[in-house]
């Protein structure tokens, strides 16, 4: 099956080679992680001792894989479709989960049938959002809102050439 392995080429030269899922979970590189779709890429500093990665927007998350990637020169990346949003205002139960927060600021919301697209902003980190459509969207522009997402949803990339 022509399906199983997938090889991303940037001028000439192998990015990486592996199943679509492979790429698509785990890209080494910004390359990569850009051409198979949207991507949030975020500047970062990494303890691989203690697993932590700390985000530009100020936010640091436990990251169990931190070990696996070359720690400079190296973003994080999330996939859009990956982060669940709340408003902040709404006051459910504790997220028993472990799940990382960030308190962002909603930029923009744009409707694309399946779902929404949602611009956020977090400190001076710009991000999007990818939320089912539920039949109304789930925050407003100018709204202050929780974006969650599972640390073992971040990948490590390095910059690229």
């Amino acid at each position: 099956n022509m399906s199983e392995r997938v090889v991303v080429m940037n001028h000439g030269r192998v990015e990486q080679a592996g199943s679509p899922a492979e790429l698509d979970d785990r890209p080494s590189t910004a390359f990569v992680a850009t051409f198979l779709g949207d991507c949030n890429l975020f500047g970062c500093a990494v303890d691989s001792l203690r697993k932590v990665l700390r985000l530009d927007c100020g936010q640091s998350v436990e990251i169990p894989h931190a070990g696996e990637t070359p720690t400079e020169d190296c973003m994080a990346g999330l996939r859009p479709e990956r982060i669940r949003i709340e408003r902040a205002d709404r006051q459910g139960p504790p997220d028993r989960t472990r799940a990382a927060e960030v308190r962002a600021v909603v930029r923009d919301i744009s409707f694309s049938g399946p779902d929404y697209r949602i611009e956020l902003q977090a400190g001076a980190t710009a991000s999007v959002a990818r939320c089912p459509n539920r039949g109304s969207p789930p925050a407003a522009p100018g709204e202050t809102v929780t974006a969650r997402f599972d640390p073992e949803d971040i990948f490590l990339v390095r910059q690229g050439r």
